[in-house]
C-alpha cells in the first residue's frame, strides 16, 4: 500500500515537472517581438482609395456604354473618355502617393501594433484594446453599414423608375467582377504573382471602435491606420504565428464580412 503511493506520488511529480518544461520550452521558443518585430508594407490605404470607387463608378461606365452601343441612349463619346480618363488618372495618382512616394508600414510588436509611414509612427494600436479581427472582401467596416444600404436603395429606385431590374442585376454583377479584377490587378503588379491571391485579403483591427463613431460610409473611406492588406505569403504566415501567440487567434478562422 505504501509502496502505490509511493509510486503515485513520483508519477505525479513527473508529470508536474514535464508540463512545467513544456510550458517553460513553449515560452522560450515564442518570438520576442520587441526586439524582433513583424514589419509588414501595407497598401491598404491605396485599395482603400480605389476599390469602392473603381467598382462602382467602373460598373457605371460599362452600362453606360453598353446603353451607347445598344441606342438605349445617346451619350458623347468624349464624356465616356473623360469618365474613363479620370478614373485611370485617380488610380495612377494614388498609386504614386501610397506605394511609390511614401513608405506605408504596419509592424506588430509583443504588445502593440504601430501604423507607420515614412518612418514616422502614426498611430498605436494596443493588443488588450484589439477589436475581433474581420476579413473583409470591400474593404469597408460595419459602421458604413447605413451608407451602404442607403446607396443601394438609391440606385434601386432609379432603376425601378425606369422598369429595367435587369439592370439592377447587371450593375451588381459587374460590381463585384470589377472588385475581384482590381484586387487581382494589383496583387499581381505588388506581389509579382497570383499564387497566393485572395478575394479576402485585409484583416480589419479597429471596426468596433468605428462604429461607436458613427460614421458615415464616405467619413470611413477617409480613416486611416485600422487594417492590414496582405500581399505576400510570408506575412500572412508571419501574422498567423503573431495572432496565435498574442491573442490564441487563428487568421485562418476569423470572421469573413462581404
Amino acid at each position: 500500500m505504501i509502496l502505490q503511493l509511493l509510486i503515485s506520488n513520483l508519477q505525479r511529480i513527473i508529470v508536474q515537472e514535464y508540463n512545467t518544461n513544456t510550458t517553460s520550452n513553449q515560452n522560450k521558443q515564442q518570438r520576442d517581438y520587441d526586439k524582433y518585430p513583424i514589419v509588414i508594407k501595407n497598401p491598404y490605404e491605396f485599395f482603400l482609395s480605389n476599390l469602392f470607387f473603381f467598382s462602382h463608378c467602373g460598373t457605371v461606365l460599362v452600362l453606360l456604354v453598353y446603353a451607347d452601343y445598344m441606342g438605349i441612349a445617346n451619350i458623347s463619346n468624349i464624356f465616356l473618355w473623360a469618365f474613363f480618363g479620370v478614373g485611370v488618372l485617380h488610380i495612377v495618382a494614388t498609386f504614386y502617393y501610397y506605394i511609390i512616394k511614401n513608405k506605408c508600414e504596419t509592424k506588430f510588436t509583443n504588445k502593440t501594433i504601430e501604423f507607420i509611414i515614412n518612418g514616422e509612427t502614426k498611430r498605436v494600436k494596443n493588443l488588450v484594446d484589439l477589436e475581433p479581427v474581420v476579413r473583409t472582401f470591400r474593404l469597408l467596416t460595419p459602421s458604413s453599414l447605413i451608407g451602404i444600404i442607403v446607396f443601394n436603395l438609391l440606385i434601386f429606385f432609379m432603376v425601378a423608375l425606369v422598369k429595367m431590374v435587369h439592370y439592377l442585376i447587371a450593375y451588381y454583377v459587374i460590381y463585384l467582377l470589377l472588385n475581384c479584377l482590381f484586387k487581382l490587378i494589383f496583387h499581381l503588379i505588388l506581389g509579382g504573382n497570383l499564387k497566393d491571391f485572395t478575394l479576402f485579403p485585409a484583416f480589419i483591427f479597429d471596426y468596433g471602435e468605428l462604429i461607436c463613431k458613427g460614421r458615415s460610409s464616405l467619413d470611413i473611406l477617409k480613416d486611416k491606420f485600422h487594417m492590414v492588406y496582405i500581399i505576400h505569403k510570408q506575412d500572412y504566415s508571419d501574422l498567423q504565428k503573431y495572432f496565435s501567440d498574442k491573442k490564441h487567434i487563428n487568421l485562418n478562422l476569423v470572421e469573413k464580412k462581404f
